[in-house]
């Protein structure tokens, strides 16, 4: 039997048990870039509001220390002006983008996308996987040209060390935004600290335009041509053939605006609420060989750029296990506000903290 007051302290240690609700940190990589386009360096924790859920949070870490770059690059290698860009450029995405310190790994799109480089340090050996790359069939009905590799990039890149810059780089025009691996980056960067960029490339400089030898044009209409054309519904009866179709590895299936100065050369519809969007990270436009170049060079500056906050959520609401986070940064006395801010948009609580 057991007395009141051998009782007593149990019953004193049951309301502290009941409000010790486990805590649990979060990361928020936050990119910010002023008015041209440059990333900001020289903020301080104090410049920093973040929220979550619409409730002010405090900052329990603050990291503006440049990171080990661990990147996955992605290539659509169904377009032909990505893969002849990645080739073009393979020396430089690896010096400015991986960087000495950090590692890369290397995946493609296509029927069957997978990993054709485990990560490494070595640089030549990127630079030697991206420049013998191959034309990629399409995948069957145009979807995940992208995303299904990335998926694959975002899930391997939870493996690497967290003390790094995690980074998913997306060559390639089409964001397949639609596809239903896209939902897969959405919930990776959800759960996980990872931002990805994309960049979408043209056609390289002085590069012929791809002349497809199956079209009506190349091989005609008559026995052993490849294909029949098809009559515009105008045309019908009047002998007049359809024009050739266009090659499906050079259509820009997103076309991105392209501007000249400032900010907006730089990042491409920030509105856009994509997984790029919600990482934390961007999608820039390479005009030619030149811009193209620049903005390899930007995405490098970008990763060893970036804020890392951390908190433990305080009086979170639980209705769901999706959390949206907010951040905005004070400007310095007489200073300017931000141009630009990047970074992890949301969060999942695998379980919802007991309040």
């Amino acid at each position: 039997m057991v007395t009141l007051r051998a009782a007593l302290p149990l019953l004193l240690l049951l309301p502290l048990t009941a409000q010790s609700a486990p805590r649990f940190a979060v990361e928020i990589p936050v990119l910010v870039l002023d008015h041209h386009g440059q990333p900001v360096l020289n903020l301080d924790r104090d410049q920093f509001r973040l929220r979550d859920d619409g409730l002010l949070q405090r900052v329990t870490a603050f990291d503006r220390a440049a990171r080990p770059v661990s990147l996955a690059i992605v290539v659509d290698t169904t377009d032909r002006d990505a893969l002849a860009q990645v080739k073009r450029s393979a020396e430089l995405l690896t010096a400015m983008v991986m960087g000495a310190a950090g590692e890369a790994s290397v995946y493609v799109s296509g029927p069957q996308p997978r990993q054709v480089l485990a990560f490494t340090h070595d640089q030549d050996k990127v630079a030697s996987c991206l420049h013998h790359l191959k034309l990629s069939p399409t995948a069957p009905l145009g979807h995940g040209q992208v995303t299904e590799p990335a998926s694959q990039a975002m899930l391997d890149l939870t493996h690497r060390p967290a003390t790094n810059a995690r980074a998913v780089l997306i060559i390639g025009k089409d964001a397949a935004s639609g596809s239903p691996a896209a939902a897969a980056l959405f919930t990776g960067a959800l759960q996980q600290p990872i931002a990805i960029f994309r960049l979408a490339p043209q056609r390289p400089d002085g590069a012929a335009p791809y002349v497809n030898p199956d079209t009506v044009a190349e091989r005609g209409s008559g026995p052993g041509s490849q294909r029949v054309p098809q009559m515009p519904a105008a045309a019908a009866g009047r002998g007049t053939p359809a024009q050739a179709p266009t090659d499906q590895a050079s259509v820009d299936l997103m076309p991105l605006p392209r501007a000249a100065l400032g900010l907006a050369a730089k990042v491409v519809a920030p509105h856009v609420r994509d997984y790029v969007f919600d990482s934390g990270g961007l999608t820039l436009a390479g005009g030619g060989d030149a811009d193209f170049d620049r903005k390899l060079s930007s995405i490098g500056a970008d990763l060893r750029s970036y804020y890392y906050l951390t908190y433990q959520p305080d009086d979170v609401p639980t209705a769901g296990p999706r959390h949206r986070v907010s951040v905005t940064v004070l400007p310095l006395a007489g200073g300017d506000p931000p141009g630009h801010l990047s970074y992890r948009r949301a969060y999942l609580v695998a379980t919802p903290p007991k309040r």
